[in-house]
């Protein structure tokens, strides 16, 4: 009975957003933070508990949230791509505080933030100060890094044969 609440509830949200985009009274940056706070409103309404709660409505809340955010501030701050990534490392860190912090296991969602935060660390220095040789550092850190944790995972892999 509740899943259908919930998916009733989830239909006429959509509904409306969708209602309200098409007449104009939000305009797209706004509906994705609309719609990603719905998500986050249906998490919070899937459990009593937080152990109860649907972390799989909670990292689209964020995530669209963080696109959202993302767009209203490119159209104010013009050529700053690596905010699209300062954001989405910022929803993988709000999924660790509101979600996982205190599970077992629950440090998954710091990997993907560190990393795109410092995927964003890269961008602004590449676009900011206009440096050509980390494009080939990266051409060729890529795939010597490949070359080498592939030849540990064989290695490792061999040993316990």
């Amino acid at each position: 009975m509740m899943k259908n609440n919930l998916i009733g509830l989830i239909l006429v949200s959509v509904g409306v957003l969708i209602l309200l985009g098409n007449l104009g009274v939000l305009d797209g940056e706004f509906m994705l933070i609309a719609i990603g706070a719905a998500f986050l409103i249906f998490y919070g309404l899937s459990g009593r508990e937080k152990e109860t709660r649907k972390v799989g409505l909670l990292i689209p809340g964020l995530i669209v949230i963080a696109v959202g955010l993302f767009a209203q501030f490119e159209s104010r701050f013009q050529n700053a791509p690596y905010l699209f990534f300062v954001f989405l490392g910022l929803a993988f860190l709000g999924v660790y505080l509101i979600h996982t912090r205190n599970e077992q296991g629950g440090k998954w969602p710091l990997f993907p933030a560190l990393g795109l935060f410092g995927f964003s660390v890269f961008i602004f220095a590449a676009t900011t100060f206009n440096l050509e040789f980390l494009g080939t550092i990266m051409n060729n850190l890529v795939p010597v890094g490949a070359i080498v944790a592939g030849l540990v995972l064989l290695v490792k892999a061999r040993k316990k044969a």
